[in-house]
């Protein structure tokens, strides 16, 4: 889960609110608990592969379920490509080949991992997160000593701290990606505790370097897409620079990961339910991963990589992953959850403010998806 929502997100959030964006990067963990708190309960009651997708299928419309989860497959796919895409980008600096050569290498690697199976995939990706925390924790500590109080100094209301919400809680999205593991967990309730774990350590790590930034540097950053990276290079100098840009291929690694087992168990689920496509919920008879599933979204991911540019990708799956919030939310107040209707009227305003052209054109491919799905429905 740390990623784009501490390296983009914490320079975009200081430059919009100033030192309110802690209070931002709080609010956003409280209403990703809120939402955690659904997916947790839903979890429970729909123990299945899929996630927001089974959860969604359970209790909305056929039409409209079928047509969300091909809509989450394509954000799943578009943001592993964007997380490879950027991972070639941040290791070109030290390797020099095209960055979508890279970032091949990386798919093709995560999937063999979720192929192999999720204990041992586990295990490779608590290395890399317990990895990039100790670099991001090394240069906190570092650049502590920094900190100027002066630089706390607020110039605007308090109201600020809201815009930058939306963005940051996108950041939290790997809770999402937890809840696609029930099925193939021994004991539920792990899932539960993952969900709510994974959200408190990653929003202390944020509050810490969010704080320490503002601290360092106060309202006026150096360069806000890449604020920690001028906080690297401003506690540790060079060395730093280069622990932050390992930190930034390490958590991309991670993320593509997680994106490669969400997406695969959302296909599969998918397959369970459509004659269509039924082959592909086979299951390796040793490991049970659904083989075919990964080599299906591995492939279509890379070729968004080799055939889409970059901005078109990266606009994508931050609206996709808002309306999958936001319809699970909805599922979980159907359900008897009243608690959720609280993050599902945010979620709402925060679809409503996105950038125009993205939304329109994520919501347009949503409908036409619907109406097929309706329309096969009639036949």
């Amino acid at each position: 889960m740390i990623g784009g929502g501490i390296f983009v997100a914490s320079g975009l959030a200081i430059e919009q609110a100033g030192p309110w964006a802690v209070l931002s990067f709080a609010l956003a963990t409280v209403l990703a608990l809120m939402t955690g708190r659904t997916y947790a309960m839903l979890s429970m009651k729909y123990p299945y592969a899929g996630g927001s997708y089974a959860f969604v299928r359970a209790s909305l419309p056929h039409s409209l379920s079928e047509g969300f989860g091909k809509l989450l497959l394509f954000g799943y796919l578009a943001a592993i490509s964007l997380y490879s895409a950027t991972f070639g980008i941040y290791l070109s600096q030290f390797i020099n080949l095209d960055y979508r050569i890279l970032g091949t290498f990386l798919v093709i690697m995560m999937s063999s991992l979720n192929i192999i199976g999720v204990k041992e995939n586990s295990r490779v990706l608590n290395i890399l997160v317990a990895l990039k925390v100790a670099i991001l924790i090394v240069i906190a500590l570092a650049a502590i000593w920094l900190i100027n109080p002066a630089n706390f100094h607020f110039t605007s209301g308090i109201l600020s701290a809201i815009p930058p919400i939306s963005f940051i809680f996108i950041g939290f999205q790997g809770f999402e990606i937890i809840a696609n593991a029930v099925e193939e967990s021994t004991d539920k309730d792990d899932v539960v505790k993952a969900i709510y774990l994974s959200i408190l350590s990653v929003a202390s790590i944020y509050l810490l370097l969010v704080t320490i930034l503002i601290g360092v540097f106060g309202s006026n950053l150096l360069h806000e897409e890449h604020a920690l990276f001028d906080l690297a290079v401003e506690s540790l100098g060079t060395l730093g620079g280069v622990l932050i840009t390992l930190s930034a291929i390490i958590s991309t690694s991670s993320a593509a990961n997680g994106a490669i087992f969400g997406s695969s168990r959302v296909l599969y689920s998918m397959s369970l339910n459509n004659s269509s496509y039924r082959g592909l919920s086979y299951l390796h008879p040793k490991r049970g991963t659904p083989i075919l599933a990964i080599l299906v979204v591995s492939s279509l991911s890379l070729l968004l990589l080799w055939l889409l540019p970059l901005k078109t990708v990266a606009s994508i799956p931050s609206i996709v992953f808002l309306l999958s919030f936001l319809l699970v939310n909805v599922v979980g107040y159907r359900e008897g959850s009243k608690f959720s209707i609280v993050p599902t009227v945010i979620i709402t305003a925060f679809v409503a403010f996105s950038e125009i052209r993205s939304l329109v054109l994520t919501l347009g491919i949503f409908t036409l998806l619907i109406l097929i799905e309706a329309t096969k429905e009639e036949r």
